[in-house]
């Protein structure tokens, strides 16, 4: 199955894209959009100064904090009704 994906779709969009008969179909969608997400397409969140820098990401109920090489990226507070998170402060 040929599976092409772009930086801007959203799952829901994807996997619109992707109709499939069967369980194992969308598990193979899944997983493409997974890989895509997280291995390939250009990660803009946390600034292109750290473009492909490895992160940890701690995250305790909603509060979020995002390390590099011991230096505070970032901290959030997630709000699970949005799809965007904005930073704290």
């Amino acid at each position: 199955m040929a599976i092409r994906l772009h930086p801007w779709q959203t799952l829901k969009k994807h996997l619109n894209a992707q109709p499939t008969d069967d369980v194992a179909g969308l598990q193979q969608a899944l997983d493409a959009f997974r890989d895509y997400y997280n291995q390939i397409r250009p990660h803009r969140g946390i600034g292109r100064a750290h473009n492909r820098t490895e992160i940890i990401c701690l995250i305790h109920n909603n509060d979020t904090t995002v390390i590099t090489n011991g230096e505070l990226l970032a901290e959030f507070t997630l709000d699970p009704t949005k799809g965007y998170q904005r930073k704290n402060g």
